[in-house]
């Protein structure tokens, strides 16, 4: 113990910091460099210098951390590669052009069915459209006139490539068995144990669920099943990060029960989302596996949402965290504290001083899953006892790095209660609804 004393005493501030990845990638943080890229993109488009716009254009996609973007000129042409999740984009660009295209899935023959998917996408899409390649691939491609090919205009289409590539190929490769996987060499896997804690977690956390919901009657005051379903599915997709089929169940529940969660929904939904999230716990480990890979990104899902659209959010839902709590209702508690915080993970793009107190909320709220993969877990013992200094440090750190950009952010930490983790998480919740973004003139 004298040692990890005398750790702490000349560890950084930044080691309080978890050191993962969880959630979906969000590109709504970007540096004083990346922007001054963007101006100099359009400065350069508007002086018809195509080539130096085209460059600065990557350099603000260019995320340091991610290392998504690569591009070389050479002469009077720039190749690159964008990456975005289990997709890799390749273009090429000169003074007249800008192409790219992005492979989704390899065929050996087609049939109507196929073909008829692909024209129904097309239809969906603005700026590019799915193809055949000479190599019997299926791929999305776009392209464009560099005199038509504005930093805003490229922007768009590169998102929608990236995005619609990125997402199809699962669902196409799940309905039609006859096509295979194309060029996903640059994918990470996940380590044989790391696999297994996931596994297991995620397999614990359905079936918690599924007990809840078998046990549920129609009580007065009792909030519909949809939020123990759409805190499942957000819980899952921000600490698990699956992709493939397991991501299609959970972008399902939400379409099914997130537009209006206050509402009931029919019990048969609820039977036909409850089976299958009992689809998932048929899979062995090698199964899940296949769905569980680290994957570089460059364009978040979720737009950029204002503070006001957060702080809404968090407002209407902590009286019925209250409303649990009161009721010695601990286990709905908490379920609900994790809907608020993983539904913003889930739906916005947030500033990164949000997400890593919301963070903060979510490890606090699931420790034993922090202490499973290994990382760093001193903000509340097995017993549910918070260490204040510890979790006080953290916030110090978030709000001094946050003050940097935003002078007038801060959290008041009289306001802060440390009885007990429901108790904390809810008033850090009231802390962030009110977080100040204003920024000096």
């Amino acid at each position: 113990m004298i040692f990890d004393f005398i750790a702490d005493l000349f560890k950084s501030e930044s080691d309080d910091m978890p050191k993962s990845h969880f959630g979906r990638y969000c590109d709504a943080y970007k540096t004083v460099g990346q922007r001054i890229h963007w101006n100099k993109a359009e400065e350069f488009f508007k002086k018809g210098e195509y080539l130096n716009s085209y460059e600065n254009l990557f350099q603000y996609l260019l995320d340091e951390k991610e290392q998504n973007v690569a591009f070389e000129r050479e002469g009077d042409g720039i190749e690159f590669h964008i990456y975005q999740g289990s997709k890799r984009m390749t273009g090429f660009a000169d003074s007249k052009h800008f192409k790219v295209f992005a492979k989704v899935a390899r065929y050996e023959s087609l049939d109507v069915a196929i073909m008829r998917k692909l024209l129904e996408r097309n239809y969906e899409l603005r700026y590019s459209s799915f193809c055949l390649s000479e190599n019997q691939e299926i791929a999305v491609r776009f392209e464009t006139s560099s005199l038509d090919g504005s930093p805003e205009k490229l922007y768009a289409a590169l998102k929608e490539v990236a995005l619609y590539a990125d997402k199809e190929d699962d669902l196409l490769l799940n309905e039609f068995p006859i096509l295979k996987p194309v060029e996903n060499q640059h994918l990470q896997a996940f380590s044989t144990e790391e696999i297994g804690i996931k596994a297991n977690f995620l397999r614990k956390w359905i079936k918690q669920c599924c007990a809840i919901l078998e046990g549920m009657k129609v009580e007065t005051g009792r909030l519909p099943a949809s939020y123990l379903l759409l805190s499942l599915a957000y819980k899952i997709d921000y600490l698990i990060v699956p992709q493939g089929n397991i991501m299609g169940v959970l972008e399902n529940v939400h379409r099914t029960c997130g537009v209006s969660p206050s509402a009931e929904i029919d019990r048969h939904q609820i039977t036909a989302l409850k089976k299958e999230f009992q689809s998932i716990l048929s899979l062995n480990d090698q199964e899940i596996a296949k769905e569980l890979y680290r994957v570089t990104a460059t364009f978040g899902v979720s737009p950029v949402t204002e503070q006001a659209v957060i702080a809404n959010e968090i407002l209407e839902q902590i009286p019925v965290v209250r409303m649990y709590h009161d009721h010695q209702e601990e286990e709905l508690a908490i379920i609900h504290l994790e809907y608020i915080a993983l539904r913003i993970f889930f739906r916005y793009g947030i500033n990164r001083p949000t997400r890593e107190l919301l963070d903060l909320v979510v490890e606090m709220l699931n420790s034993d899953y922090w202490a499973a993969l290994g990382l760093r877990a001193n903000l509340i013992s097995e017993e549910g006892v918070l260490y204040k200094s510890n979790i006080q440090r953290r916030i110090q750190y978030i709000v001094k790095k946050a003050k940097q950009k935003y002078p007038a952010f801060s959290i008041e930490a009289s306001h802060l209660h440390y009885s007990d983790k429901i108790d904390f998480c809810e008033s850090l919740l009231q802390q962030i609804r009110k977080l100040n973004f204003n920024v000096a003139s």
